[in-house]
């Protein structure tokens, strides 16, 4: 089952830091090696892959996703020399940050992962103290192994650059087992997930699902309580693959 990411009305988007390197639409998942970090720059470890996406920052975590939206305040104009007097956590504009947090109930704690293709060339870190953390990838897609019992999770590039997830259930196993909560409220609306969030809107969807053959499978958001999503399944063959 195919859920794409679109995200509409943003405010603002939060930097992961000062990289420089390769830049393609293509390899959106860049591995974190000691770059990422919180707003009062405490490392994330737990952060495995993070990147930015039609305006939004995301980061994947070994059973949970994070999205994350930044709004920029104004500062007042300073001069160079003013700012070379500043600490360096200063010189640049303050902001607030809201993060939705997506976390697979009933998941495995360490599913397996796979990296995909690696990108051509690599980014540079310099946010993270003297010498820096070179030589970061991103890639292609990467591929979570069992999340539930016989169904993995991977995640890829749109045609448009989006961020796109994929639930792939093997024969026999169960789609229902699937259920992401939410620590924000989200809704249905048409063929969209929707989170209304202070700092703006974040639309996921439409869903898609096909078996062998390319054939369609009839696929829909449920959502229990205002926070527990499930995906309705209906007509599929369960002798075979569900994508």
């Amino acid at each position: 089952m195919n859920m794409k990411k679109l995200v509409m009305q943003l405010l603002g988007l939060l930097g992961l830091g000062v990289g420089y390197g390769y830049q393609n639409s293509l390899f959106l998942f860049r591995e974190n090696k000691g770059q990422v970090h919180d707003e009062r720059y405490n490392p994330r470890p737990d952060v495995l892959f993070s990147g930015e996406a039609q305006g939004i920052v995301f980061h994947l975590l070994r059973s949970q996703i994070y999205y994350q939206i930044f709004r920029s305040y104004p500062v007042p104009a300073r001069t160079p020399e003013e700012l070379a007097k500043l600490p360096p956590d200063q010189r640049a504009p303050g902001g607030e940050i809201f993060r939705v947090v997506l976390s697979f109930v009933g998941a495995s704690p360490n599913p397996v992962i796979e990296k995909g293709t690696p990108s051509p060339d690599y980014e540079n870190f310099y946010n993270t103290g003297r010498e820096g953390i070179p030589f970061v990838r991103r890639y292609d897609r990467v591929r979570y192994r069992s999340v539930y019992s016989g169904i993995d999770l991977v995640f890829h590039a749109g045609p448009q650059g989006e961020m796109e997830y994929t639930w792939v259930v093997a024969p026999g196993a169960d789609p229902r087992a699937i259920v992401v909560e939410a620590d924000w409220p989200v809704r249905v609306d048409g063929a969209y997930l929707v989170y209304e969030t202070p700092l703006g809107t974040i639309r996921e969807g439409p869903l898609r699902a096909w078996q062998a053959g390319g054939r369609s499978v009839s696929v829909c958001y449920q959502v229990e309580a205002g926070r527990l999503v499930r995906y309705r399944v209906e007509g599929y063959d369960s002798s075979q693959p569900l994508y």
